[in-house]
C-alpha cells in the first residue's frame, strides 16, 4: 500500500513535468507565440517552484495536523489549475491560461513537499530504498505516459482536452490518500518562520533568491524549449 501510494503521487508529478516542459511549449509554438514570450510566460508560471522552501516551511509548521491533508489540498489545487487551463485558449486569454498553470504549480509544490515529508516519516531504515524507488518509478512513468499519450490526445481532441484529462487523473489519484491511515508523530512546533525571516535578511540569501527566479525561467525553459522548437520545426 505504501509503495502504491507514493508511486501514484509521483506519477501525478511526472504528468505535470510532461505537460509543463513538453506539451505546453509545443502548444505555444502551434499557437504562434515567439520563443521569448513563451519562455517568459512559462517562467512566470514556474515561480512558485523556486519558492519551495516557503511551502515546505508551512507544511512543517503545521506538522501536528499531519502531512496527508496538505497532500490532498495541494493535489486538488494542482487538479483545479489544469481544469482552468482547459477552459482558456492562450491565443486569446494568455494571462488566464498562465494563471491556471501558476495555480497548478502551487498545488504541485505543496503535494511534492508533503509527499516527501510523509514518505520520510512512514518509511524505515529497511524500506527507504524501496519507497524511494517506487516514487521515482512513478515519476518517470508519469513523464513517459504523459509525453506519449497527452500528445496524441492533443493532436486528435485538442490541447484543452489533454489538460482536462490530466486534471481528472490527478483528482482520482488524490482520492487514494483519503483511504490511507496516517500516524501523526507529535513533535514540538518548530519556530520555522523566525528562521526564514532571519535568513532572508541576509544579502547573500536575497541575491540567491532573485537569481533562482531567473535561473528557473531561463535555464529550465529556454534550453528545453529551444530544443523542442528545433525538433518541431524540423
Amino acid at each position: 500500500m505504501k509503495y502504491l501510494l507514493f508511486g501514484s503521487l509521483y506519477f501525478s508529478e511526472g504528468l505535470f513535468t510532461a505537460v509543463g516542459f513538453v506539451i505546453v511549449p509545443i502548444y505555444f509554438v502551434e499557437s504562434g507565440f515567439s520563443v521569448s514570450l513563451a519562455t517568459l510566460a512559462i517562467g512566470i508560471a514556474l515561480i512558485p517552484s523556486t519558492l519551495k522552501f516557503f511551502q515546505g516551511a508551512i507544511v512543517d509548521y503545521f506538522q501536528k495536523r499531519g502531512r496527508k491533508r496538505f497532500i490532498i489540498i495541494g493535489g486538488f489545487i494542482f487538479s483545479a489549475g489544469f481544469f482552468i487551463m482547459g477552459f482558456f485558449d492562450p491565443r486569446y486569454l494568455l494571462p488566464s491560461f498562465i494563471l491556471g498553470l501558476f495555480i497548478s504549480v502551487i498545488g504541485f509544490v505543496f503535494l511534492d513537499v508533503s509527499a516527501d515529508a510523509w514518505a520520510i516519516e512512514t518509511s524505515t531504515v529497511h524500506d527507504r530504498g524501496k519507497v524511494n524507488g517506487a516514487m521515482f518509478t512513478g515519476y518517470y512513468t508519469g513523464m513517459a505516459v504523459g509525453t506519449a499519450t497527452l500528445g496524441i490526445i492533443a493532436s486528435y481532441l485538442g490541447y484543452n482536452t489533454a489538460f482536462f484529462v490530466v486534471g481528472i487523473i490527478v483528482f482520482f489519484i488524490i482520492l487514494f490518500p483519503l483511504f490511507v491511515q496516517e500516524k501523526i508523530k507529535k513533535k514540538e512546533k518548530p519556530q520555522i518562520f523566525k528562521i526564514i525571516i532571519s535568513e532572508f535578511k541576509k544579502p547573500n540569501t536575497q541575491l540567491v533568491s532573485i537569481f533562482a527566479v531567473f535561473f528557473c525561467s531561463k535555464q529550465r525553459n529556454v534550453d528545453g524549449f529551444n530544443s523542442i522548437v528545433y525538433e518541431f520545426e524540423s
